[in-house]
């Protein structure tokens, strides 16, 4: 093998190893906040890159490994131009330092794993697990906001929509087969207004005058009736089945015009 392809080969490693250890990294930091039931919390260990977590998000923590990844490519490029060997031994230097990096984040992931008492491969099923408690909890904390008068429908969305669980396809798929033709923002306030209802089973006059309010605010928003099932939920229409009646008379007196004296 020339040093020219030792070199190539060598550039192409880097950058696989970079990439995987920024999905790791994201992988782990978002594991951090599954990790809630223990007292640790993963972080970024490289002070800059955290800062650049901090400062700009995620999409700041990738521009960063982006940058520094070409960097150092682009520093081991020039100086092989010059100096072969030199730039062969940075790329070197670099995929061991990567490898080093990575080792250490696969061995975070079991030691984390261990104290929660679980398999590593499966904190991916707990992921999708944590993201429907985050998005129950949600929920729930909402319903008790709208039922207070606290939040509009309008404030209520923004709130579900920050979560990651609305945006999820298999959820999506779930949420658009009970509520036929609907957009997806729809299905999520539709789901919403039929569990807040559905909590004031025990206070159906309130239940009625919350689902009169909530299916307004609902056209406003989307510009269309909110589904039935979610505005008239079945205890709903069982009250209003139930409700007793007046018997008709069975043989109705005609009104008469009262008599004066004369």
């Amino acid at each position: 093998m020339s040093n020219r392809t030792l070199r190539l080969c060598l550039l192409i490693l880097f950058v696989v190893l970079s990439l995987a250890d920024l999905l790791l990294t994201g992988y782990l930091l978002n594991k951090s906040q599954v990790i809630h039931k223990s007292n640790e919390v993963i972080y970024e260990g490289n002070p800059i890159a955290n800062a650049w977590l901090l400062r700009f998000g995620w999409r700041g923590l990738v521009i960063f490994k982006a940058l520094a990844m070409w960097v150092v490519g682009g520093v081991a490029l020039y100086v092989s131009s010059y100096r072969p060997r030199l730039g062969a031994f940075v790329l070197v230097f670099a995929c061991l330092v990567v490898s080093a990096v990575l080792f250490y984040s696969y061995s975070l992931t079991r030691s984390k794993a261990a104290a929660l008492g679980l398999d590593p491969h499966s904190l991916f099923v707990n992921e999708v697990e944590r993201k429907d408690d985050i998005y129950r909890a949600e929920r729930r904390r909402v319903k008790n906001e709208l039922i207070s008068g606290n939040y509009t429908l309008h404030e209520a969305m923004r709130q579900l929509l920050e979560t990651e669980q609305p945006h999820s396809p298999t959820w999506l798929a779930k949420a658009h087969e009970r509520n036929p033709g609907c957009t997806d923002e729809e299905c999520v306030a539709a789901e919403q207004i039929e569990l807040t209802l559905n909590a004031l089973q025990n206070d159906v006059p309130r239940a009625r005058r919350l689902s009169i309010d909530l299916g307004k605010q609902f056209k406003e928003l989307y510009g269309r009736e909110a589904p039935e099932k979610s505005v008239h939920p079945l205890f709903l229409a069982q009250h209003v089945a139930a409700a007793p009646r007046r018997p008709a008379a069975a043989n109705p007196q005609p009104l008469t015009p009262p008599q004066l004296p004369r």
